[in-house]
């Protein structure tokens, strides 16, 4: 792969991909606009700059006859305006450019089986909208059944399976809608599920009494990993890090 070929292949948008019952558009929206704003070119699909700019309709030059006071014919000419569109459509050159490389870049991120939804779409505002109209109210659906899966999945077993299958609700969680629950919030929910029996009571105090001190001190609890050992008869350890200091 030659260098020029690399570079074109980092500037691509996450692929959506859609198989008729599942799909990642969670993360390809967060991505994309990620590496949007990168390549400058996210303006066109979100804030004022994403209309398209003005270029007024073009006037030819008419002439107009009629008689005068003294009943002689004269022929008055009205100007068109063509060198002010002109100018305004030299002017609207470098966005036209931009919005057609941010609705090349999605249309080339969007599966066969979809690409009916963006082939009509003139601005890159319009192919994105049609995007977040099909998957958006199918995907909220979907993500706050799953938020509130994980919400109520204590643990009443293995920690280390529990804690596996948390991790792989929030994997999906995130793949179509990724905003729906923050990584403090998943963070705080571990802790509020974690098992209260004598072996795990005091540990989990410990982590509460971590969590109130942080939020006093304004500091943040932004993500969670967890890492569990087990031993012959039951969980021996589990270590919360929560980002942001011990």
């Amino acid at each position: 792969m030659t260098d020029s070929s690399k570079s074109e292949s980092r500037e691509e948008l996450t692929k959506l991909v859609d198989n008729g019952i599942e799909n990642n558009f969670g993360e390809f929206k967060a991505k994309s606009k990620f590496q949007l704003k990168h390549l400058g070119l996210w303006k066109y699909i979100e804030g004022p700059l994403s209309v398209p700019p003005v270029i007024p309709k073009l006037v030819e030059p008419k002439a107009h006859q009629g008689l005068t006071s003294l009943g002689e014919l004269e022929t008055v000419t009205t100007p068109g305006n063509a060198e002010e569109v002109e100018q305004a459509e030299l002017a609207a050159q470098p966005w036209f450019k931009g919005n057609d490389d941010a609705l090349s870049k999605i249309v080339r991120a969007v599966p066969e089986r979809q690409i009916h939804l963006v082939t009509e779409a003139i601005y890159a505002k319009e192919a994105w909208e049609a995007l977040c109209s099909v998957y958006q109210p199918g995907n909220s659906v979907q993500a706050a059944n799953l938020v509130g899966t994980i919400m109520s999945h204590c643990c009443t077993g293995n920690v280390r399976e529990w804690l596996d299958e948390l991790l792989r609700l929030r994997g999906q969680l995130c793949a179509i809608e990724p905003d729906c629950m923050t990584d403090k919030e998943f963070a705080l929910t571990i802790l509020n599920l974690m098992p209260l029996d004598l072996n795990w009571r005091n540990f989990v105090s410990g982590l509460q009494a971590k969590v109130l001190e942080k939020e006093e001190n304004n500091r943040p609890i932004t993500s969670i990993s967890v890492t569990c050992r087990e031993g012959p008869m039951q969980c021996m350890a589990v270590r919360f890090l929560f980002l942001g200091g011990t």
